[in-house]
Parts: structure tokens; C-alpha cells; sequence
């Protein structure tokens, strides 16, 4: 009797021990629920006084899906790993095919022309239709040109 008592409460720990590893495992690997497909369509700059200010246009481009979650958007200077210009938080939402202009990040402008990246979503916090498609750049020419 007392090796039934053991192999019962033995059973009773396993099964404890591996129902949420049962419970988890799906076999066709579900995939959380997308959002959207963020992208940038354009970077505006601008200056006041020795300031420079980029604002970042950034457009839901699934036709379908509204975007719901807050996300971040950074801009870098001259490649994707270049010198680090700032980042925005934005926290609209965003329908298909909508666009918004995100709030100015300012920096020095370094004299020169540069290349100005920017990623949407850069901490990826929306999960996206397509996640390869976030990054965008413009040349900008010298200090007050364009």
C-alpha cells in the first residue's frame, strides 16, 4: 500500500511539474497577433538659431489593422549605427494608411552634408506585418540648405 501511496503522489508531482510545458507547446508555433506594418515616409529639418530640429512622418502601411501601441522612433546620422541624434516617443494611434509627424528632436548639426537615418519602432514594441521594412534616410546638404 505504501509504495502505491508514493507512486501516486510521485505521479501527482510530475504531472504538476510538466502540465505547463504541456499546456505551452503548440504544434503550429501561433504567432502573438499583429498590429500593423509601421514605416517613416519622411524626415523634415529645420533651424532655430544653432539648433537643429527633425520631425519624422511615420505611416501605418498595412490596410487593414490600426496600430494601438506606443512606440519609439530614432534618428542617427550618416548610417544606421552613425552618431546617435535623439529619439520620440509616440503614443497615437495610428488607422490604415495614416500618418503622423512626430515631435522634433533636436541636435547640432555637425557642418556638412549628412545622411539622416531614422527606424520606427526601434525597441520593438508593435509586432508587425512585415519588421524589416522601418528604416528610412534623406541626404541633407550644409547647415541652412537643403
Amino acid at each position: 500500500m505504501r509504495k502505491i501511496i508514493q507512486t501516486v503522489i510521485l505521479l501527482f508531482a510530475a504531472t504538476m511539474v510538466l502540465m505547463p510545458a504541456i499546456n505551452a507547446y503548440d504544434p503550429e508555433g501561433a504567432q502573438p497577433q499583429t498590429e500593423g506594418d509601421l514605416i517613416a515616409i519622411d524626415i523634415d529639418r529645420y533651424f532655430e538659431e544653432d539648433q537643429c530640429y527633425c520631425t519624422i512622418e511615420v505611416q501605418n502601411n498595412d490596410p487593414n489593422q490600426v496600430i494601438t501601441t506606443n512606440f519609439w522612433v530614432q534618428l542617427r546620422q550618416d548610417s544606421p549605427t552613425g552618431r546617435y541624434l535623439g529619439e520620440v516617443y509616440v503614443t497615437e494611434d495610428l488607422s490604415p494608411a495614416e500618418s503622423y509627424i512626430t515631435d522634433p528632436i533636436n541636435f547640432s548639426w555637425q557642418e556638412g552634408g549628412h545622411y539622416l537615418y531614422t527606424e520606427v519602432d526601434w525597441r520593438h514594441s508593435v509586432y508587425e506585418t512585415d519588421e524589416d521594412n522601418n528604416w528610412y534616410h534623406e541626404y541633407f546638404r550644409n547647415t541652412q540648405e537643403q
